[in-house]
């Protein structure tokens, strides 16, 4: 098979394990399990079979509905609710133990005679009830923390949160690093997909002997449906008059046995399935967990809220809107203005009805910057993505106008690489530096880095594979070396040539192993500044020898180019605050 083929069967293997793992995603995801039971009627009397048929028509319906790949957020609430009931199944498993200890350890007087070895029985025993009545105790207590942490997360969204960025450029990796983090016990909310009871609309629920004695909401009832693996049911009763009928519904969560909501619906029984629509058109933000939410905008300064522009999830506002009504979950906000910087953030607007979005806008400040290279070479510059200039052997700057932020520019050479791509290079223009006609220095070389890092990391390999090979050597002869000079001491082997020349050998596989070692770091660390050249170069105010050193290049100051406008103006930043403003009045 040629090489080519080769690589052609490899992407094709790698396309069709790559289809498999999307498609099969959904298949892994969690699943929140809907059902409902045959509706009820309210009226003792005789009904004919139409009318029959409507308790088990409509919950259908009502199913059929909903099943359009919903996906479920699920809550706080939620969340605890699962964890109780999974530490409660444990909990009354381990108390089944602790009897089942306690019985052993009494039956022990019974069946032994020794009175040591009964003792040594009894206290053996006794240490296993003890264990086990460790494990109830930690169980009762992460019981409690995880009511605790339910109860705190409540309280946290319940106060005004300040959002900021988590993008800061002075990273420092040891952070919190010797802190230790505390469990936390309450897992967090998450996205479900939903799916039917037995994966089809038609298959109702039919409750046990739990339902008919103690009802919907009772403890017995919730076991049954934890058990059935259902976390929602639809339960309802009708009442018929004629041609028309009356339908209310209610949506249980199980577990914590919560009542979601309730409606009334009423409609001609020859419509039952416009009946059912409007129902699920209830349901359906209650089981996705998905309700509105009212945002609220304030622009500073005051003066320029005419003149700004708001975008939500990609929707364009010309003004900013006094109010908006958005769906719960995560949206994303964009606040423009002309000659401002625009503010952009992303936010979970979840935990409350009302939220604001406080955006202080700054002003953009214009300053004309040129750039320059400290190692002279012809090629063109850009700054965050436009074109500042062409370097040519008799001009070595870039210009363009910045807006006091950070710039990441781009310098391709007009040569091409030792592997045939292109040569380039980024540089990181810092917003401290960008003055008014400021003359900048970068000092980078122009390469090709993809095949840089790969030449570097096939050596790496290589002096790895080399000292591998190596030790193997170094480590028999050194064996052997020692072996003879111990049997030499213990008058066991006498022969001093064998001892000398597994010595001259132990000791040229050292020297040997030792240059691979060097060879392996030096390498290494060759490829750890090849995977680090990817970074941008950081630009420096260009000192005087250095200009006059490119004005002897150049034989002359170069004359203004064209001006381009640069700036990165859409970034997460501290100039935008979101407030829960739910108890808050306008």
């Amino acid at each position: 098979m040629t090489s080519s083929r080769l690589k052609t069967l490899k992407k094709k293997v790698f396309l069709c394990l790559f289809s498999i793992f999307i498609v099969s995603s959904d298949f892994f995801a969690d699943e929140w399990v809907l059902s409902a039971k045959k509706f009820e009627f309210a009226q003792n009397k005789k009904r004919d079979i139409s009318e029959e048929e409507l308790s088990t028509l409509i919950p259908q319906l009502l199913l059929e509905q909903i099943s359009e790949g919903l996906i479920r957020n699920t809550s706080s609430k939620e969340m605890m609710d699962r964890t109780l009931e999974s530490y409660l199944v444990d909990r009354q498993s381990l108390f089944l133990q602790l009897s089942r200890d306690y019985r052993k350890r009494d039956s022990l007087v019974l069946t032994t005679d020794n009175k040591k070895k009964l003792a040594r029985a009894i206290k053996a025993q006794q240490k296993v009830i003890r264990e086990t009545e460790i494990k109830i105790e930690e169980n009762l207590d992460k019981t409690q923390q995880i009511k605790d942490e339910y109860r705190r997360s409540l309280e946290k969204e319940s106060a005004d949160t300040k959002v900021e960025s988590d993008f800061n450029f002075f990273f420092n990796p040891f952070t919190n690093l010797f802190v230790k983090k505390k469990e936390n016990l309450l897992p967090d909310p998450r996205e479900e997909r939903i799916s039917l009871y037995k994966k089809d609309s038609a298959e109702l629920y039919v409750p046990g002997e739990s339902y008919r004695r103690n009802g919907l909401e009772s403890r017995a009832f919730e076991k049954e449906m934890v058990g059935a693996k259902i976390n929602g049911l639809i339960d309802g009763s009708l009442t018929v008059y004629g041609e028309y009928f009356s339908v209310t519904c209610s949506l249980y969560l199980y577990p914590g046995r919560d009542r979601l909501g309730t409606i009334t619906e009423v409609g001609k029984v020859r419509e039952c399935g416009k009946v059912a629509a409007n129902v699920a058109s209830y349901f359906c933000p209650l089981i996705t967990n998905h309700m509105g939410v009212e945002v609220f905008f304030e622009v500073q300064p005051a003066e320029i809220v005419d003149r700004t522009h708001v975008t939500v999830d990609g929707i364009y506002y010309d003004k900013v809107p006094d109010r908006l009504i958005l769906d719960a979950g995560k949206h994303t906000v964009k606040v423009e203005c002309q000659d401002y910087h625009t503010r952009m953030i992303s936010y979970e607007f979840i935990g409350a009805e009302k939220f604001l979005v406080s955006a202080d806008m700054v002003k953009q400040t214009k300053a004309d910057v040129s750039v320059a290279l400290v190692k002279p070479e012809e090629g063109k510059i850009y700054a965050d993505g436009k074109f500042a200039g062409e370097i040519l052997s008799d001009s070595y700057f870039g210009k363009f106008t910045s807006t006091g932020e950070p710039i990441i520019g781009h310098f391709m050479a007009k040569r091409k690489d030792v592997s045939g791509e292109k040569a380039s290079f980024f540089y990181y223009v810092p917003e401290s530096i960008q003055t008014d006609d400021a003359v900048l220095t970068v000092n980078s070389k122009a390469i090709d880095h993809a095949s840089y890092i790969d030449r570097r990391r096939i050596w790496t390999y290589r002096a790895y594979t080399l000292l591998i090979l190596s030790m193997p050597f170094t480590l028999y002869y050194t064996g052997q070396y020692n072996s003879s000079v111990y049997a030499y001491n213990a008058r066991s082997f006498n022969d001093l040539d064998e001892i000398y020349r597994l010595q001259k050998a132990k000791n040229i596989c050292l020297g040997v192993t030792a240059v691979c070692t060097g060879f392996f770091v030096i390498e290494l660390v060759r490829y750890l500044i090849a995977a680090n050249s990817v970074l941008p170069a950081n630009v420096h105010k260009a000192s005087a020898s250095e200009l006059k050193k490119i004005e002897e290049r150049a034989g002359k100051m170069v004359p203004a180019q064209p001006v381009v406008e640069t700036s990165v103006d859409e970034q997460d930043n501290d100039d935008i605050e979101i407030k829960d403003i739910s108890k808050n009045t306008f």
